[in-house]
């Protein structure tokens, strides 16, 4: 292989839902032609789900399964091998509603799913997995959408969630 190949497949969610859309993504690449590929800085939070492969940051291992707030700096990452993997990307502000946290404990952070114990998130890991594994997010939106309409106070709902 000369290079490192990436393919992407985003899928954008319907208006209800309150996600931005769900990122697959498949990277062929190998130690002597790695992929860099830095997440830009960003205001979406994201739930990260690696089903083959890793991806590192600054030398270390990503979790497999992981959530990042927003980003006020580009985060450097880089796959030197084959990977798979979902991200689904959202408001920051429904960050409370997945895990608990306020988006400003998660800003410029990258966290393991596993330390935050809460069940949602967990929900959340599974049905990405299964959307990656079907390319039908369908029932990601349906499970989205009525975990966003029983966490969120219709008085602060964006107008996007009350179509």
């Amino acid at each position: 292989m000369d290079s490192a190949r990436e393919e992407v497949e985003v899928h954008a969610a319907p208006a209800r839902c309150g996600i931005a859309c769900v990122v697959l993504r498949q990277v062929r690449a190998t130690p002597e032609a790695p992929l860099d590929a830095p997440v830009h800085a960003n205001s979406f939070a994201s739930l990260n789900v690696v089903l083959q492969g890793e991806v590192r940051s600054g030398g270390e291992r990503l979790p497999a399964r992981f959530l990042t707030g927003p980003f006020t700096a580009p985060l450097a990452t880089r796959v030197a091998g084959e990977l798979r993997s979902a991200s689904l990307v959202f408001p920051a502000w429904l960050l409370p509603a997945l895990c608990g946290e306020p988006a400003g404990r998660l800003a410029d952070r990258v966290v393991d799913t596993d330390l935050l114990e809460a069940a949602p998130i967990t929900q959340a890991c599974e049905q990405l997995a299964a959307a990656e594994r079907t390319r039908d997010c369908a029932p990601l939106w349906r499970w989205w959408g009525a975990l966003v309409a029983g966490a969120v106070q219709p008085a602060l709902a964006p107008e996007v969630l009350r179509r």
